[in-house]
């Protein structure tokens, strides 16, 4: 069972059932006491051995059997398609953005009979305001879950005002959002039309941004980082800016995890991109004794993963079946896995999950990893389908 707490890795792959939440009715005066199910609850969902997928749709997940069932739409560039453009993982909870409507959250659900142990799958969109705009990163800042917005003029006019704020932060009460300023976009001079568009964690721990302006004769961009975002930030090259998100060296990741690499390594891995509530983003790993090769597949492999020191929570375990203890594991494009589970736990294991779709479907790394804005599943020859432009409307 691989999932996000402890033994995390894929977001939506290894639930046996799903309940949609129905919606509210009128009770007898005699009727038992219906469930109260919270706001923006979509669906709760049941661990198992079989995987649900789930296609991104306008009105929101949708259950497929697979993602060669993936609804047929027009080719739609990714800045503009629906598709999980990141992942946040805290504590027991998975945060997942997604482009042009809002987010996804997967949290334990304490619900009741058979509902049970399950996870809560929260939806809260606004499509309104967010199909405006490109999710251009996804982080937290002061416990929020954050989202940078912008608009992309790749592929289409800009006809929509700049977000303002760039910053879009989740209510407390999952009820929406709110708008959020933060103190290292300040120094980007949005008075004068122009957009943040990008930032990240850096392989050095500090945080890297990049402010655009376009004009009919082109565009000027300009680089940024700070320790803090709650600081204004400093100006840097394009050369630091690029060159921060390199791999970090094994040696930098965490014992467990460095275990996971070097048996990846072996296996003809070049790197891992991890999501762990441990680290403040992603953070790119080589596999072998140099950083240089991540990133170029012709070296080896591409693997996603995810790292956690501490146990899951006890409500995490009953409701994923989550490890107790501190656990790190990745997967291959094809599926074949490997996990390393703290003292006691059984060392490092293989582990397969559910052989691709054929040739329409490979295991990709986590959004915001330094690659394509996949999530669960990519695809090779989808590009009709409404998984979009690079196969990642479904998960």
């Amino acid at each position: 069972m691989i999932r996000r707490c402890a033994a995390v890795l894929l977001v939506l792959c290894f639930f046996a059932s799903c309940t949609k939440v129905p919606p509210p009715e009128a009770p007898a005066a005699d009727a038992p006491v219906p469930a109260v199910y919270p706001a923006n609850l979509f669906a709760v969902l049941k661990t198992g051995e079989s995987p649900l997928w789930f296609e991104l749709g306008e009105a929101g997940p949708r259950l497929i059997s697979g993602p060669e069932q993936a609804e047929l739409s027009p080719f739609t560039p990714w800045p503009l398609a629906r598709h999980i453009r990141g992942i946040l993982a805290r504590e027991d909870e998975l945060v997942l953005g997604v482009n042009r409507e809002g987010l996804l959250l997967l949290r334990p659900w304490e619900g009741t009979g058979d509902e049970a142990g399950g996870l809560g799958l929260y939806r809260i969109a606004d499509s309104s305001d967010w199909e405006n705009y490109t999710l251009g990163s996804l982080f937290f800042y002061r416990e929020k879950a954050a989202a940078l917005l912008y608009r992309d003029d790749r592929f289409a006019d800009l006809r929509a005002p700049a977000p303002t704020p760039a910053v879009r932060a989740l209510k407390d009460d999952l009820t929406g959002f709110e708008g959020l300023e933060i103190p290292a976009l300040g120094i980007i001079p949005f008075a004068e039309d122009w957009e943040a568009d990008a930032l990240r964690l850096g392989n050095d721990g500090l945080w890297y941004y990049r402010g655009i302006h376009r004009r009919p004769e082109g565009q000027d961009i300009r680089y940024y980082r700070t320790a803090d975002l709650g600081r204004v930030g400093e100006d840097v090259s394009a050369g630091a800016f690029r060159n921060s998100a390199r791999a970090e060296m094994r040696s930098a990741a965490p014992p467990l995890l460095q275990q996971v690499l070097e048996k990846a390594a072996d296996l003809g891995g070049a790197g891992i991109s991890a999501l762990s509530p441990d680290f403040a983003g992603p953070r790119n790993f080589a596999a072998g004794s140099s950083a240089a090769a991540y990133g170029t597949e012709e070296n080896g492999a591409l693997l996603f993963g995810f790292y956690r020191e501490a146990g899951a929570a006890p409500i995490a375990r009953a409701a994923t079946g989550a490890i107790a203890g501190p656990t790190a594991l990745a997967v291959f494009p094809d599926g074949r896995g490997i996990r390393a589970a703290g003292e006691g736990q059984g060392g490092i294991q293989a582990f397969s999950l559910p052989p691709p779709a054929g040739r329409f479907c490979v295991y990709r790394d986590w959004p915001g990893g330094g690659h394509d804005p996949c999530c669960l599943g990519g695809t090779a020859g989808m590009e009709h389908r409404r998984c979009g432009f690079y196969g990642d409307r479904f998960f």
